[in-house]
């Protein structure tokens, strides 16, 4: 389907919002920065590799850089300024895992200790870590891998208490 469904808390409704660009099934979404991304997903006869950015205050939807491989099923996570797209795909398609940074608008590799196919999986960032749980490889995954998604660098700018020795 292409239909947005948007959630009035405040009302407790469910209301229609503006169409996606293209009907998908099994497609990423994650919110970040105010925006919802769209991923990938599959429109009935394959798989794609779009991913459009939806703005709630304009209701409006804008295309951006697509993945780099087109697929489905693929469990997705923000944080910060990234994007994570992990696994997905159909078949024995070998599992792909990308991070899109949205400050310089590209995607690039992670490596992933998961070799094989790697679909519905679940992706969640708690604390510096990305989670991905569980999914299907030719047969249903009970494995929980854990990435560093970020990290804090402590840099001193100026020091306090110095005396000078002038």
């Amino acid at each position: 389907t292409d239909t947005l469904f948007i959630y009035d808390p405040d009302g407790d409704r469910w209301e229609e919002g503006r169409r996606l660009p293209g009907v998908r099934a099994f497609l990423g979404a994650v919110p970040l920065q105010g925006k919802i991304y769209a991923l990938g997903g599959h429109d009935g006869v394959q798989q794609r590799a779009e991913m459009w950015q939806y703005d709630p205050l304009d209701d409006t939807w804008i295309e951006s850089p697509s993945l780099p491989e087109a697929r489905s099923g693929l469990a997705t996570a923000a944080e910060g300024v990234s994007i994570y797209a992990m696994g997905g795909g159909e078949g024995d398609q070998s599992s792909i895992h990308e991070r899109f940074d949205t400050l310089t608008q590209t995607w690039s590799t992670i490596d992933s200790p998961y070799q094989g196919p790697w679909h519905h999986a679940v992706a969640v960032v708690i604390g510096p870590n990305l989670y991905v749980v569980g999914g299907w490889g030719g047969e249903y995954l009970t494995n929980t891998e854990s990435y560093q998604a970020s990290h804090l660098l402590f840099l001193p700018l100026g020091a306090q208490g110095l005396q000078s020795t002038q």
